[in-house]
């Protein structure tokens, strides 16, 4: 009974199918990898050898081979892809199906590889290795850069060889598959193929709108701003100073940063909705220059952009369930309230008016209020129109401005 368990096991960790069926798409890739690599080792290694030269994976020596000292891992501390050997990791590949790969993201790994093991793995002991579905940028530096097209063409080569007619079949398969969403998603022409039916229209979004954030924070970065990109979640976690979630001790260190530094703090964020597609969100607190009677922690504001739809509003700490009791508390926050409905620093013939919100929830937790509606087109200058929006904020007369990371810092540390 035991060895046929262990038979019917062997036979299921074997199997690409079931593999390719444990998760989403970013996950399905790294699945696949993994079979791979603990399936066929050599011919693995040889692909490896011919994407990132033989030189990088010295390390690796002996992987090929019956050795229990090396362990393939997903997921392993939250990175994509993992080889170990006695225990350290000597590969860690990254995977951006979903996004794109930006050097201060694969710098945090690099950080946390240092932080996790210390002198034990020196950089020159690890081959890093990002695989991207989309181009890569050349500001990253010191990880091997492959593409999906790269993949198919070694995967085809140095697995045609294996006997199992079965697997090699499936792995041929999976060579054409990456092949050719490569160049659907990568294609000029991208948009005329029916991305919904082909169920790839979320991955072409979200690569679409990460390039907007990159090159939004990259402006933003240059015009005096400091920028945090991190999730949405986090962005709420810290805004309302909760006093335990699972990414605030990394986010205060990143904070530490800036801690000396006077220029306003932005926290930037790309998400995508089934509804409506791709977003990109800049947020921000506002604090009176003046007093601090009017500072509070209850609500953070927010730019947005999603599907040709430019929003200006108000995120809230909690539901407002009567419309007038918010208005009535609002309008006590007077010189922010009065800075928001001071139309003369809003372009055009735009009128702002806080008294127009509406209670219209987002979820149960917390709601976002857009005091402002416009329309701009992708192609228009998004990034230009934020960065008019934000300077606004930084009008020394009006008496509101844009909290720095001192903000962040004293206020999360008061809440300890």
């Amino acid at each position: 009974m035991e060895n046929e368990k262990i038979y019917f096991e062997d036979e299921l960790k074997k199997s690409p199918v079931f593999n390719m069926s444990l998760s989403d798409k970013e996950l399905f890739h790294s699945n696949f990898l993994k079979w791979l690599a603990v399936t066929y080792p050599s011919n693995f290694l040889n692909m490896l050898k011919e994407l990132v030269g033989e030189k990088k994976l010295e390390l690796l020596k002996g992987f090929d081979k019956e050795n229990e000292t090396f362990e393939v891992l997903r997921e392993y501390k939250n990175f994509d892809f993992c080889i170990t050997h006695n225990g350290l990791p000597v590969l860690i590949l990254e995977n951006k199906v979903k996004s794109i790969a930006t050097s201060s993201q694969l710098k945090e790994y690099e950080d946390k590889v240092k932080i996790l093991y210390g002198e034990k793995t020196p950089p020159e002991n690890i081959c890093y290795i990002i695989l991207s579905l989309s181009p890569i940028s050349d500001e990253i530096v010191g990880w091997k850069k492959i593409n999906y097209d790269s993949l198919s063409k070694r995967i085809e080569k140095c697995f045609k060889s294996i006997s199992n007619d079965y697997h090699r079949q499936l792995i041929e398969d999976y060579s054409r598959f990456i092949f050719t969403l490569s160049t659907i998603i990568n294609s000029d022409t991208c948009e005329n193929y029916n991305l919904e039916e082909l169920k790839i229209n979320d991955i072409k979004e979200k690569i679409k709108y990460s390039k907007l954030l990159e090159e939004l924070n990259n402006v933003l970065l240059s015009n005096g701003y400091n920028v945090l990109s991190i999730s949405a979640s986090d962005i709420k976690h810290l805004m309302y100073k909760d006093e335990k979630w699972k990414n605030r001790g990394a986010i205060m260190n990143k904070l530490e940063e800036f801690k000396d530094d006077k220029k306003p703090l932005l926290m930037t964020n790309f998400n995508y909705t089934n509804s409506g597609g791709g977003l990109i969100e800049v947020n921000f607190k506002l604090r009176n220059t003046q007093s601090h009677e009017d500072n509070d922690d209850d609500f953070f504001c927010l730019i947005q952009f999603q599907k040709n739809n430019y929003r200006v509003g108000i995120v809230f700490k909690d539901k407002v369930k009567n419309t007038e009791d918010f208005k009535n508390n609002f309008r006590k926050k007077s010189t922010i309230y009065n800075f928001l409905n001071n139309k003369k620093l809003w372009p055009g013939n735009i009128e702002i008016k806080v008294d127009s919100i509406k209670v219209a929830s987002i979820n149960d937790i917390n709601q976002f209020n857009p005091f402002f509606f416009g329309k701009i087109e992708f192609n228009e200058d998004v990034i230009d129109r934020i960065l008019k929006e934000l300077e606004r904020y930084k009008d020394e007369n009006c008496g509101i401005n844009i909290c720095t990371a001192e903000y962040y810092l004293s206020s999360n540390k008061e809440n300890q």
